[in-house]
This record gives structure tokens, sequence and C-alpha cells, in this order.
């Protein structure tokens, strides 16, 4: 993979992983955002590592130690909430599945392009590569062309 190619994969993964662009602002505020979002959520992740919390969550928890405030309700979601909005989105998008929750998951994420029916699924840097193949038009981010052996340098 060329340095260009690498850097273009590693600019989109960033962008993918940490926030949708927004389109009415400039490349480097975006940029700005983005490593922001990536610093902040690192810490709070590291303050309260629970895996099923937001950031959002994660600094309503630490904001209780502000004695006057006015909590935020919509970032402290239950988790039976949260389960089933997760139930009933995986539904709507893999309705042809039977199963829990779990199956669909697994289910939506073997339809991966790219991905082999027989295939150990990739995770971290590797999958994200494996989506960002088929790009995000609600971003505005057309595919990247990232080939297989690429996707196993990227880890």
């Amino acid at each position: 993979m060329s340095q260009e190619t690498r850097r273009r994969v590693l600019q989109v993964t960033q962008r993918l992983d940490h926030m949708v662009p927004d389109p009415d602002i400039s490349i480097a505020a975006n940029a700005h955002a983005s490593l922001k979002l990536e610093q902040l959520s690192k810490r709070l992740a590291e303050l309260l590592p629970d895996p099923s919390l937001s950031p959002d969550e994660r600094l309503e928890r630490i904001a209780r130690v502000v004695q006057d405030r006015t909590p935020q309700s919509e970032n402290l979601i239950p988790a039976v909430q949260k389960v089933h909005r997760l139930e009933l989105r995986l539904a709507e998008l893999v309705p042809d599945v039977k199963g829990d929750a779990v199956a669909r998951l697994e289910a939506l994420v073997r339809k991966t392009p790219g991905l082999s029916s027989a295939a150990t699924v990739p995770t971290g840097k590797k999958f994200v590569q494996l989506l960002e193949k088929i790009g995000d038009a609600r971003a505005g981010l057309a595919p990247m062309d990232v080939e297989p052996r690429d996707v196993a340098r990227a880890e």
C-alpha cells in the first residue's frame, strides 16, 4: 500500500471511529473535533471502563460529584432500554435471521463485503477497514480501495 493510501485509510478510519464529519465546517475543524472527541472518549473510558456506556453516559456518572447539577436523564439510559433499542435495530437490519440479538449481530457482521463465510471475523482496525471499503454515504465518504493484504498489515 502506498504511503498516500495508508494516510487516507488512517484518516477515514479516524473519522469513522470518532465522528461523522460535518460538511458545513472545514476539514481542519472536523479533524480538530475528532481529536478532541478521541481524547475525551479515551479518558472517560479509562475512568469508567464499562463497555456498555457511551461517553455521554460516562460523563453523566462522573457529574454526580457536582451536587447542584441538573441531571441530563437522556444520558442515563437504563440497560433494558439500550437492549431494546439494539434488538429493534438488529431486527430491522436482519429480519430474516431467527434467534437472539447476538445471533442477529453475528449475521449482520457476516454480511460485510470482503469477509468470507468461513473466515474469522477481524476486530479493531481490520474490521473498520472492511467497512471503509464500502464507504459511508451518510458521511459523504466514498468507498476506499483497501486490499485484503493491506487490512492484515493495518494492525
